[in-house]
């Protein structure tokens, strides 16, 4: 990460094919059990899989990349099937950097995305995380299983060894492979949809707070009753280990 100021990414097209829309949908059915799953956000992501990847940093030996927060607006829907241009820069923040990025249909902004990634040393992956008990059940308890974090690599490219690796997974003390953070993203529209706000959201914020391993309960709470139109998700593991808080604008 050395780079002093914000440094412009190349552009790259990309685009969210019928096919696409399929698998994407059908990985949200199978993570949540929800036949027609809410997805829309799911599919926003899509397309800014290869740029984000591509403009990922290098860890240093010893070290793995930590992702630690994640912003997603979406202005309007993606089309299905039109070539979108995606651009953005990549710029220090704190001990690491963010990535922002913007996919464009014909010069009109359709997504934009932020991701902010930092390096830490391997040890920090088998932190447990603050314990969270929010009050009342979850709205949604999922189990992301080995075959789903393959699945999603396969679909968005990320082949990183901690998510696809398990004896690197067993080497860094941990039981199993960790899940992608973009897929604990996919996760939180259906939450809100299982808890009853059915308002399509425009904005969702991430910060990840420890690591989801596969095959490990993940509840989700979602607490509605803060600000209309801006409920606050969580998503905690065993014992009630805090992995993420989504902060969700549905724009009502």
């Amino acid at each position: 990460m050395g780079f002093h100021g914000p440094q412009p990414l190349p552009q790259r097209s990309a685009s969210l094919e019928a096919g696409d829309v399929g698998k994407v949908r059908d990985l949200v059915a199978a993570v949540t059990g929800a036949a027609a799953p809410a997805s829309p956000f799911a599919l926003a992501l899509h397309p800014f899989a290869a740029a984000l990847l591509a403009a990922m940093p290098e860890p240093p030996a010893g070290a793995v990349l930590v992702h630690e927060a994640l912003g997603l607006e979406r202005p309007r829907p993606l089309p299905v099937g039109r070539a979108l241009a995606v651009g953005g820069r990549r710029e220090p923040s704190g001990g690491g950097e963010t990535l922002t990025l913007e996919a464009t249909d014909a010069g009109e902004a359709v997504a934009r995305l932020s991701a902010r990634v930092g390096v830490a040393p391997a040890s920090l992956l088998a932190r447990r995380g603050p314990v969270r008990r929010p009050d009342g059940a979850p709205a949604l308890s999922v189990r992301v299983t080995a075959a789903q974090v393959a699945a999603y690599a396969a679909l968005s490219g990320d082949f990183n060894p901690i998510h696809t690796d398990l004896a690197l997974a067993h080497a860094l003390g941990l039981p199993e492979r960790v899940v992608h953070g973009t897929l604990l993203a996919f996760l939180i529209e259906p939450a809100l949809y299982a808890a009853g706000i059915t308002a399509a959201p425009v904005r969702l914020g991430l910060r990840f707070v420890s690591p989801a391993l596969a095959g490990e309960r993940l509840d989700i709470h979602v607490a509605a009753d803060r600000t209309p139109g801006r409920p606050r998700v969580s998503v905690t593991g065993p014992g009630g280990a805090l992995r993420c808080v989504a902060d969700v604008s549905t724009g009502v």
